[in-house]
């Protein structure tokens, strides 16, 4: 029984989109699941994720949803480039838990 088991995406092979992920874990009989940090960019992952969302209990990790392109989050940059990109990023996770909640 997996009910009170909780597992996350990371621990499948790097660079799934996050809902094939998900599905794949929910395939395997988890549905408590966190949703790393080592997916690809997806658009749309707000409507992705949510037409599964019912179907079990996930949680979201720091750097989730994945920007489009890679960066270095440090909010304590001196670089304003830096700084900016990690400010965009985390607006981005933010609006997809509140969206998502």
């Amino acid at each position: 029984m997996t009910d009170n088991i909780y597992v996350s995406t990371s621990v499948l092979e790097d660079g799934l989109e996050a809902d094939v992920a998900v599905r794949k874990l929910m395939d395997a009989g988890f549905n408590r699941i966190e949703i790393g940090s080592t997916h690809v960019f997806a658009e749309n992952y707000s409507d992705r994720i949510a037409a599964i969302k019912k179907l079990g209990f996930f949680v979201i990790h720091n750097y989730f949803p994945p920007a489009d392109r890679p960066l270095v989050l440090n909010l304590a940059s001196t670089s304003k480039a830096i700084l900016e990109s990690s400010i965009r990023q985390i607006k981005a996770a933010l609006t997809f838990v509140i969206g998502s909640a």
